[in-house]
C-alpha cells in the first residue's frame, strides 16, 4: 500500500508555510473553486505542506462516489481507494474499470 510520503518528492518539499500565508492562498482557492464551476475537469490543489489537499472539485467522475468533502478529508488516502479499482463500487463513477 502506498504511503503518503510516496506521493511527494524530497526536492519538493515546503517548510515555514504560516497561517497567514493560507489566508494569502485563499483567493486561489476561490479562483478555482469559480472554474470548476465552468469545467467538466477535475481539478484540485495539494498541499505540499500539510501533505493533504486545500481544494477538491465536485467532479462525481474523480470522487469515486465520495464527496469532495470526504476526499479532501481522506487526503493522500483517497489514492489507493482510486488506483485499487474500489471505484468499482460506484460503477458510475469509475474511470477504472
Amino acid at each position: 500500500m502506498a504511503q503518503i510520503e510516496d506521493f511527494f518528492m524530497y526536492e519538493n518539499r515546503v517548510e515555514g508555510i504560516t497561517d497567514a500565508d493560507y489566508q494569502r492562498a485563499q483567493p486561489y482557492v476561490e479562483a478555482a473553486q469559480a472554474f470548476a464551476q465552468t469545467t467538466y475537469q477535475s481539478i484540485y490543489i495539494i498541499d505540499y505542506y500539510r501533505k493533504n489537499f486545500l481544494y477538491v472539485s465536485d467532479n462525481p467522475l474523480f470522487l469515486c462516489g465520495h464527496t469532495a468533502d470526504e476526499v479532501r478529508q481522506m487526503g493522500y488516502g483517497f489514492y489507493p481507494i482510486s488506483t485499487n479499482h474500489q471505484c468499482s463500487k460506484h460503477p458510475r463513477y469509475a474511470l477504472w474499470n
